[in-house]
């Protein structure tokens, strides 16, 4: 028989409908109907009469199950004679809650979140800029920094998108959605230390040494504090 031992590859079904149907846990416990549609019997224990399938169960080749409908049998001839495509009798089907699909989202969620670190690297990098100024006034004039940000996402997208290290990493090719679940905590980030820095300046009071004629400033609360 060709039932689907391994659950990191696809398998074939044939059924009463063209879609894939349920994939039973073991081959003796796959249901067998008769020509009515009703439950008579399972792979290893069934009457003769008792050999048709039933609706929503996947038939694998071999299980030798009759389609009520089209009288067609799951068969291996059938199996090894057919030519895939539309009129195909046999679907090719995976199950999303196999460990490969549960693999593969882990692949993808771990390169995601290496993504989302670099996004939030950056946000800190720009918060880190001035300690007093807004980074509206201050301007994006330093190059060495651009540089480096810009040198950061090369690398970030080739890490993503070079198939060897995607190996060597345990990650996965990279959709633009995975891009944005940290976009809105970097915004968070840059948008929180404007508001500090914003309030540092409204509560820190400026003068002018009469001396020295240097510009002084009193700490706040907020800057003494954050």
């Amino acid at each position: 028989i060709a039932y689907p031992n391994n659950n990191f590859q696809t398998f074939y079904c044939m059924g009463v409908t063209d879609s894939c149907g349920q994939l039973t846990d073991e081959p003796k416990t796959l249901p067998f109907c008769d020509s009515e549609g009703n439950v008579c019997g399972a792979f290893n224990d069934k009457a003769v009469d008792c050999s048709y399938m039933c609706e929503g169960y996947c038939y694998w080749p071999g299980s030798n199950a009759v389609n009520p409908n089209t009288s067609q049998v799951s068969s291996f001839t059938q199996f090894k004679t057919e030519t895939p495509g539309s009129s195909a009798k046999y679907q090719q089907c995976v199950n999303i809650g196999s460990q490969e699909a549960a693999h593969e989202a882990l692949r993808h969620a771990q390169g995601a979140f290496f993504v989302s670190i670099v996004i939030g690297q950056i946000a800190g990098l720009l918060v880190c800029k001035t300690r007093w100024l807004s980074i509206k006034s201050q301007g994006m004039q330093n190059k060495f920094m651009l540089f480096g940000i810009g040198t950061e996402v090369m690398l970030v997208l080739f890490l993503c998108y070079c198939e060897p290290l995607n190996v060597g990493l345990g990650t996965r090719n990279l959709r633009l959605v995975h891009f944005f679940p940290a976009i809105p905590f970097a915004i968070l980030i840059v948008c929180f230390d404007e508001a500090r820095k914003a309030l540092m300046r409204m509560t820190s009071r400026e003068g002018v040494d009469p001396i020295s004629g240097q510009k002084v400033r009193g700490k706040g609360w907020i800057e003494r504090n954050f």
